[in-house]
């Protein structure tokens, strides 16, 4: 059986609700995944025990401020590579499609060669774009560098953790 609750709308009762039915059944296998966004925290109800604790960060979307145009970039990092590139991104077509692009010219590559993409690589990529749409071209790969750029600290910051 699977049970999911959800709502858009903050201060529902959705935890509650979600700890309280994971301890009614918790006589057979329960998972409660809590996937708030910004407050996580049905773990604080309940007594679990974690098999793997991931550090993760919170996206800022990259706002290009002469258009309003906007990208939030994940990425999902396997042996060195990047396995998946996923974005949400909201603006002119020309920024969904290039961000598009992006995604095309960074998997697969590691994390190094990903750091070499420019936004030439996506305009020769995307068989050119109008003069007048270039700032749409420069979100993905921008926000693509910040993502491994962040990456990398928090894996040092791990890596610092683990050696102490």
């Amino acid at each position: 059986m699977v049970i999911s609750i959800a709502s858009g709308k903050g201060g529902t009762g959705k935890t509650t609700i979600a700890v309280n039915l994971a301890l009614l059944f918790s006589k057979g296998t329960v998972q409660l995944i809590d996937c708030d966004v910004e407050e996580p925290n049905a773990h604080l109800f309940l007594n679990p025990s974690f098999h793997e604790v991931t550090s993760v960060g919170i996206p800022v979307p990259r706002i290009d401020e002469s258009s309003g145009d906007f990208i939030r970039v994940y990425l999902k990092v396997e042996d060195g590579r990047i396995s998946a590139f996923k974005f949400l991104t909201q603006g002119y077509p020309g920024a969904i499609s290039t961000s598009s692009i992006a995604t095309e010219l960074a998997i697969g590559n590691t994390l190094e060669e990903a750091l070499k993409l420019t936004d030439n690589d996506v305009i020769e990529a995307a068989a050119g774009i109008p003069a007048r749409k270039t700032h749409c071209r420069i979100l993905a790969i921008r926000e693509l560098h910040e993502v491994i750029v962040h990456y990398r600290e928090k894996q040092a910051e791990e890596s610092k953790r683990s050696q102490q």
